[in-house]
Protein backbone atom coordinates (compact mmCIF):
# COMPACT_ATOMS: atom_id res chain seq x y z
CA UNK A 1 0.00 0.00 0.00
CA UNK A 2 1.04 3.54 -0.88
CA UNK A 3 0.48 6.46 1.45
CA UNK A 4 1.04 10.19 0.29
CA UNK A 5 1.50 13.36 2.27
CA UNK A 6 1.79 16.53 1.15
CA UNK A 7 2.28 20.22 2.05
CA UNK A 8 4.84 22.38 3.79
CA UNK A 9 7.41 21.18 5.55
CA UNK A 10 6.64 23.63 8.51
CA UNK A 11 5.46 23.49 11.95
CA UNK A 12 1.23 23.86 10.76
CA UNK A 13 1.93 21.17 8.62
CA UNK A 14 3.38 18.78 11.58
CA UNK A 15 4.73 16.46 9.12
CA UNK A 16 7.01 14.91 12.48
CA UNK A 17 3.42 13.54 13.40
CA UNK A 18 3.47 11.83 9.35
CA UNK A 19 6.62 10.14 10.15
CA UNK A 20 5.49 8.76 13.46
CA UNK A 21 2.45 7.25 11.90
CA UNK A 22 4.55 5.59 9.02
CA UNK A 23 6.65 4.54 12.62
CA UNK A 24 3.50 3.16 14.11
CA UNK A 25 2.37 1.48 11.02
CA UNK A 26 5.78 -0.30 10.72
CA UNK A 27 5.66 -1.24 14.29
CA UNK A 28 2.01 -2.76 13.71
CA UNK A 29 3.65 -4.79 10.53
CA UNK A 30 1.83 -3.81 8.27
CA UNK A 31 3.55 -3.50 4.68
CA UNK A 32 3.12 0.05 2.83
CA UNK A 33 5.65 2.33 1.29
CA UNK A 34 5.00 6.19 1.73
CA UNK A 35 6.28 9.50 0.53
CA UNK A 36 6.24 13.37 1.36
CA UNK A 37 6.04 16.02 -0.79
CA UNK A 38 7.30 19.86 0.29
CA UNK A 39 10.10 21.91 1.60
CA UNK A 40 10.31 23.77 4.44
CA UNK A 41 12.28 24.78 7.46
CA UNK A 42 11.74 20.82 9.14
CA UNK A 43 12.97 19.15 5.93
CA UNK A 44 16.57 18.22 8.21
CA UNK A 45 14.10 17.39 11.11
CA UNK A 46 11.82 15.00 9.14
CA UNK A 47 15.00 13.49 6.98
CA UNK A 48 16.52 13.03 10.37
CA UNK A 49 13.32 11.55 12.24
CA UNK A 50 12.75 9.09 8.75
CA UNK A 51 16.81 8.04 9.46
CA UNK A 52 16.15 7.48 13.39
CA UNK A 53 13.06 5.34 12.98
CA UNK A 54 14.33 3.49 10.66
CA UNK A 55 11.92 3.70 7.73
CA UNK A 56 14.11 5.08 5.01
CA UNK A 57 13.58 1.93 3.15
CA UNK A 58 9.75 2.97 3.20
CA UNK A 59 9.58 6.69 3.17
CA UNK A 60 10.56 8.79 0.62
CA UNK A 61 11.25 12.54 0.65
CA UNK A 62 9.77 13.44 -2.75
CA UNK A 63 10.63 17.56 -2.24
CA UNK A 64 8.70 20.24 -4.00
CA UNK A 65 6.46 18.34 -6.61
CA UNK A 66 4.77 20.13 -9.90
CA UNK A 67 1.47 19.80 -10.39
CA UNK A 68 1.70 17.28 -12.52
CA UNK A 69 3.73 15.47 -10.63
CA UNK A 70 2.01 15.84 -7.73
CA UNK A 71 -0.93 14.15 -9.39
CA UNK A 72 1.19 11.51 -10.31
CA UNK A 73 1.92 10.40 -6.93
CA UNK A 74 -1.41 10.90 -6.08
CA UNK A 75 -2.55 8.61 -9.01
CA UNK A 76 -0.51 5.56 -7.70
CA UNK A 77 -1.60 6.41 -3.44
CA UNK A 78 -3.87 4.48 -1.66
CA UNK A 79 -4.12 6.81 1.46
CA UNK A 80 -3.46 10.22 2.06
CA UNK A 81 -2.66 11.69 5.07
CA UNK A 82 -2.90 15.21 6.59
CA UNK A 83 -1.77 15.95 9.78
CA UNK A 84 -2.29 19.83 9.92
CA UNK A 85 -2.55 21.53 13.29
CA UNK A 86 -4.47 23.58 11.38
CA UNK A 87 -6.16 24.53 7.87
CA UNK A 88 -8.43 26.92 6.08
CA UNK A 89 -9.50 25.00 2.86
CA UNK A 90 -7.39 21.95 2.59
CA UNK A 91 -6.27 22.34 -0.85
CA UNK A 92 -4.64 18.80 -1.08
CA UNK A 93 -7.13 17.18 0.49
CA UNK A 94 -9.72 18.25 -2.44
CA UNK A 95 -6.99 16.89 -4.99
CA UNK A 96 -6.64 13.55 -3.45
CA UNK A 97 -9.98 12.97 -3.20
CA UNK A 98 -10.61 14.44 -6.96
CA UNK A 99 -8.09 11.53 -8.04
CA UNK A 100 -10.19 9.24 -5.75
CA UNK A 101 -7.67 8.09 -2.82
CA UNK A 102 -9.03 8.14 0.00
CA UNK A 103 -7.71 10.81 3.13
CA UNK A 104 -6.94 10.20 6.97
CA UNK A 105 -6.73 13.43 8.55
CA UNK A 106 -6.64 15.67 11.57
CA UNK A 107 -9.32 17.68 12.27
CA UNK A 108 -8.33 20.63 10.92
CA UNK A 109 -10.21 23.35 9.20
CA UNK A 110 -12.86 22.42 6.70
CA UNK A 111 -11.44 19.08 6.00
CA UNK A 112 -14.89 17.85 7.83
CA UNK A 113 -16.62 19.95 4.77
CA UNK A 114 -14.85 17.55 2.28
CA UNK A 115 -14.24 14.42 4.37
CA UNK A 116 -16.64 11.58 5.40
CA UNK A 117 -15.84 9.13 7.64
CA UNK A 118 -16.15 5.50 6.02
CA UNK A 119 -17.04 7.05 2.68
CA UNK A 120 -14.16 8.56 1.55
CA UNK A 121 -11.70 8.38 4.54
CA UNK A 122 -11.48 9.07 8.32
CA UNK A 123 -10.61 12.63 10.18
CA UNK A 124 -8.95 11.84 13.46
CA UNK A 125 -9.71 13.92 16.14
CA UNK A 126 -7.18 12.70 18.76
CA UNK A 127 -4.21 13.98 17.06
CA UNK A 128 -1.82 11.15 17.67
CA UNK A 129 0.19 9.07 15.52
CA UNK A 130 -1.87 5.98 17.52
CA UNK A 131 -5.30 6.86 16.00
CA UNK A 132 -4.03 8.06 12.49
CA UNK A 133 -2.33 4.94 12.08
CA UNK A 134 -5.47 3.17 12.81
CA UNK A 135 -7.62 5.41 10.06
CA UNK A 136 -5.28 4.99 7.87
CA UNK A 137 -5.16 0.89 8.22
CA UNK A 138 -8.68 1.20 8.04
CA UNK A 139 -8.82 3.54 4.97
CA UNK A 140 -7.08 0.94 2.89
CA UNK A 141 -10.41 -0.73 2.98
CA UNK A 142 -12.20 1.81 1.14
CA UNK A 143 -12.70 1.42 -2.61
CA UNK A 144 -10.33 4.15 -4.33
CA UNK A 145 -11.18 5.59 -7.42
CA UNK A 146 -15.07 6.92 -8.66
CA UNK A 147 -16.77 6.65 -6.01
CA UNK A 148 -14.49 8.40 -3.85
CA UNK A 149 -13.84 11.29 -6.75
CA UNK A 150 -17.52 12.00 -6.95
CA UNK A 151 -17.55 13.17 -3.59
CA UNK A 152 -15.58 16.67 -4.18
CA UNK A 153 -17.28 16.25 -8.14
CA UNK A 154 -19.26 19.45 -7.08
CA UNK A 155 -16.01 21.49 -6.48
CA UNK A 156 -15.39 20.77 -10.72
CA UNK A 157 -14.31 23.98 -11.74
CA UNK A 158 -17.21 23.94 -15.04
CA UNK A 159 -19.63 23.87 -12.03
CA UNK A 160 -18.08 26.41 -9.73
CA UNK A 161 -17.09 29.20 -11.72
CA UNK A 162 -20.90 29.76 -13.66
CA UNK A 163 -22.13 29.72 -9.78
CA UNK A 164 -19.76 32.29 -8.99
CA UNK A 165 -19.68 34.32 -11.97
CA UNK A 166 -23.85 34.60 -11.26
CA UNK A 167 -23.34 35.57 -8.01
CA UNK A 168 -20.97 38.15 -8.53
CA UNK A 169 -23.45 39.76 -11.15
CA UNK A 170 -25.93 39.11 -8.41
CA UNK A 171 -24.10 41.55 -6.10
CA UNK A 172 -23.18 44.38 -8.93
CA UNK A 173 -26.69 44.58 -9.44
CA UNK A 174 -27.94 45.11 -6.17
Amino acid sequence: AVIGWAGRLEPPKDPLTAVRVFDELRRRGVRFEAWLAGGGTLEAKVRAAVAHAGLEGAVRIAGILSPDELARELRRTDVFLLTSLWEGIPRTVIEALACGVPVVSTAAGDVDAYVVDERNGFISHARNAEDLASAVVRAFELEPGFEIAATVGHLEVRRVVPDLLAQLAEDGLR
